[in-house]
């Protein structure tokens, strides 16, 4: 048997861990560098000073990447030696995505404006907002490390069914979907890059030249990119600015430190749903990796996660870390810790050299978006794997509030276009005549009143997706599973979180609040958090109420649906 085949029990070969380590590194290093590229993208816009970027933000955050890819492999290795079970990869983490457009859109950049006009001063500004960024980032992590030590328990109470489900649900939209869009926007190189990662990644067959299945799809897609843009045939093309080498020393700031009890306050209600999010995206990863054979406590990864966020932030870095998805597509390819290794020390040679920004302009964002694809259907079919097929509407119910917030995003962009076209038409309206004014003043009643009612309700329903969907799945399960008592409990607390604005909030920057609070003038929206907080209630008490009456017993109609699905079930059973 070659050195690259399956050994007779079943384990990776030295040749197949190899080279799944270094399709696993390659996936993960792009992957870190994509939302790095983001971070600095989104500060950019704002006219924040690129050296606060390059030189404190970006080699803050790549600490707080490096010291949890560190931690969680110290995880991994101690793991081996306390159960013999050499086939542990490693959790992958790296800065959130969300946190990375919150923090940016929400805290500093406002921030940084508001600052700079009251200033006359940017640089002060600047330096300022970026403290109270850090300082934003240590309360998620000192948050999470609290949550940590109810992981465990939240991770016995609720189904798997919900933990995978809410999982698959960020899988399907925010890597896959959102990834297609990415590959689309250049067919020529992204469809060649995906199809080579189906072929290579998903499908397991060879690559010619015995290259790593991602390589060879990424060099192929950059390939294409600047032979067409080289001919002219690429629209939009542009050769890359090649910047010089220089040294950039992650230096610890206690600027955030010392506005933690400050003007980070101020950001709370933001600041909580985060780390809320995170904890529960911690606990869904611990549920998936177990499945898959990785005996990973929730408790501790998110402790090992608060402590880079933490540690990070201290670094001069803005955004949290987190566990990344990438895990189960990782342990399929046969990764262990090597890849996780390997990445750390690029990150940290190429943040102190300028190579990781050297690659950010390089290649093209259409090669790289196929293994976020390639991760999203490892994630889905690790959900078929651990679901049992009676709880497949609860899987169904995770996935519906992310794509929810997926539509959300999309139509608000739209219509963040459409009220500055509005706003600048009314602007431009005093300088034409009475009937050019009349005209454009009727501009503002384009979009009918009933329409922004449903746009109220869609924003609502996609703020606080992850944790939505991990709650609506859990009360099917349970529902499913006659445990009545415990869907209405849930349900009670869906009443009390939505109640607040933890999930469902109603405000546009996703903040929580005292329902009594909020803006009486905008009446439909003061009076939604009541109303939802009252049908979660509702529907708990009818639960119980329709359980009491009928002693949970199945109906006849459901108990022969089950007895058909049994039945059907079997012979598949007795051949696996």
């Amino acid at each position: 048997m070659s050195a690259a085949a399956a050994n007779s029990d079943g384990q990776l070969s030295l040749g197949q861990r190899f080279t799944g380590d270094i399709n696993a590194g390659f996936a993960f290093l792009l992957d870190c560098i994509v939302n790095l590229f983001v971070l600095s993208t989104l500060l950019s816009i704002f006219g924040f000073p690129l050296e606060i970027i390059q030189t404190r933000i970006i080699p803050g955050a790549l600490v707080g990447i490096v010291v949890g890819i560190l931690l969680n492999v110290r995880m991994a290795r101690r793991i081996v030696r306390e159960t013999g079970n050499a086939n542990i990869t490693s959790m992958p983490i790296g800065l959130d995505m969300p946190t990375t457009v919150g923090i940016t859109l929400t805290v500093m950049g406002p921030l940084f404006l508001i600052l700079k006009g009251e200033l006359g001063d940017p640089e002060e500004a600047a330096k300022i907002a970026w403290y109270v960024g850090m300082a934003s980032t240590i309360w998620m992590g000192l948050i999470k490390f609290v949550l940590s030590f109810f992981g465990g328990l939240i991770q016995r109470l609720l189904p798997i069914s919900a933990l995978l489900g809410a999982m698959m649900g960020v899988a399907i939209v925010w890597l896959g979907a959102n990834a297609i869009l990415g590959v689309f926007t250049m067919p020529e190189v992204g469809l060649i890059a995906l199809a080579v990662m189906i072929y290579a990644l998903i499908a397991g067959a060879k690559v010619p030249g015995a290259l790593p299945g991602a390589v060879a799809a990424i060099l192929l897609g950059t390939i294409v990119y600047y032979g067409m843009g080289a001919v002219g045939l690429m629209e939009g093309f542009a050769w890359p600015e090649i910047a010089g080498m220089a040294f950039y020393a992650p230096i610890p700031s206690f600027g955030g430190p010392e506005v933690l009890f400050g003007r980070s306050l101020f950001y709370m209600a933001i600041i909580v749903p985060f780390a809320l999010l995170i904890t529960a995206s911690t606990i869904n990863l611990t549920a998936g990796a177990n499945l898959l054979g990785d005996d990973l406590n929730s408790g501790e990864l998110i402790r090992v996660d608060a402590a880079a966020t933490i540690i990070g932030a201290i670094f001069g870095s803005v955004v949290q870390t987190t566990p990344y998805f990438g895990h189960a597509t990782y342990k399929r390819l046969g990764a262990r810790q090597a890849y996780a290794l390997g990445v750390a020390v690029v990150l940290t040679l190429g943040g102190v050299t300028g190579a990781i920004g050297f690659l950010i302009d390089v290649l093209p964002g259409a090669a790289i978006k196929p293994i976020l694809i390639v991760v999203a259907c490892d994630i889905v079919r690790l959900a078929f794997k651990g679901v049992k097929t009676e709880h497949s509407p609860a899987v169904a119910f995770a996935i519906m509030p992310a794509i929810l917030n997926f539509a959300f995003v999309k139509v608000s962009e739209l219509m963040s276009h459409v009220e500055a076209g509005i706003d600048r038409l009314e602007n431009a309206a005093a300088s034409l005549n009475e009937a050019a004014q009349q005209v454009i003043m009727q501009a503002s009643t384009m979009v009918p009143a009933d329409w922004l009612q449903g746009y109220i309700l869609l924003g609502a329903l996609s703020r606080g997706y992850i944790l939505t969907g991990l709650l609506w799945a859990a009360v099917v399960a349970y529902i499913i599973d006659h445990q009545f008592v415990r869907s209405s409990y849930v349900l009670a607390v869906s009443a009390a979180l939505s109640l607040f604005g933890v999930i469902h909030s109603v405000l546009p920057n996703s903040a929580i609040y005292f329902p009594w609070q909020l803006d009486l003038s905008d009446l439909t929206t003061a009076q939604l958090p009541y109303r939802l907080a009252a049908g979660y209630m509702l529907a708990g008490l009818t639960i119980l109420v329709f359980a009491l009456v009928t002693g949970g017993t199945k109906s006849d109609e459901r108990t022969a649906t089950v007895e058909k699905e049994e039945s059907r079930d079997q012979p598949a059973e007795r051949l696996v």
